[in-house]
């Protein structure tokens, strides 16, 4: 097993326009807001060369709005995901990945859409994905992991300023690739590079108000890129320094520093 690169492959993930959301709802006028979760995970060694990772977790979301759009919504979702990875030499590893996750929707919208006759639209927005990918590790400190993935989700979420909250809109498929990169500087120093891009599309023809109706997702970020520096076991100290930047099609860039 590589003995760094331990980071996951997330960066593809901010290539949703809007970031998940822990809590649905964000309202002053939401109360009674609850989020449970449960999950299990499996790693079976068939061979010295190709083992299994399988898990499922489990979430559930409520909440409760007595703003405008008065109401009520939960709902539990059952997410399986599994993983293969060969191992054909000491410092490769190529892995197939598939699973499902999901996303939140502002609970106002969801309460909306009731109140509008849409009493179907879920609280949790399920999302599966695929991914084919290798990882190298070219030194004793330095590791590689390049990938190809495809993600598909039940309902893409759209902001809307002027009313300051969330709404589902139709589903979407995003197809991209991703290059992580992890160096271990120093033993309590390591820095983190991600870069992915993606093809984002709505799955059918969506109207959003302005009169562009088409498949084409306004805003959502086709290249994204972030770079973090880690601080571990320096004595009592340990942290993280982590900046991002991203770019649209018709949209200029931005960046955050966290």
């Amino acid at each position: 097993m590589l003995e760094i690169g331990h980071h996951s492959v997330a960066s593809k993930y901010l290539l949703s326009r809007n970031p998940v959301q822990a809590v649905p709802g964000r309202s002053r006028d939401v109360e009674g807001r609850r989020r449970r979760t449960g999950r299990t995970l499996a790693t079976t060694h068939w061979s010295p060369w190709l083992r299994s990772v399988l898990g499922v977790r489990e979430d559930y979301a409520s909440g409760s709005d007595t703003g405008t759009n008065a109401g009520s919504a939960g709902r539990a979702l059952l997410q399986p995901k599994g993983s293969l990875i060969f191992t054909p030499a000491a410092t490769t590893e190529l892995y197939l990945s598939a699973g499902h996750g999901y996303h939140s929707i502002d609970l106002r919208g969801v309460t909306q859409a009731q109140s509008s006759g849409q009493a179907n639209l879920p609280l949790l927005s399920s999302a599966s994905g695929e991914e084919v990918g290798v990882r190298e590790q070219f030194r004793r400190n330095l590791v590689a992991t390049l990938s190809v993935f495809r993600m598909t989700f039940q309902s893409e979420t759209t902001y809307n300023p002027d009313a300051g909250m969330d709404f589902a809109g139709p589903g979407s498929r995003r197809d991209g690739a991703e290059l992580n990169v992890t160096y271990q500087a120093l033993r309590w120093l390591e820095f983190y590079v991600s870069v992915a891009g993606s093809h984002a599309r709505y799955a059918t023809v969506y109207d959003d108000g302005t009169g562009h109706a088409g498949k084409y997702i306004p805003g959502a970020p086709n290249v994204i890129g972030s770079f973090t520096t880690y601080v571990k076991d320096l004595g009592p100290w340990s942290g993280g320094l982590e900046g991002a930047a991203a770019k649209a099609r018709f949209s200029a860039s931005y960046c955050s520093l966290k």
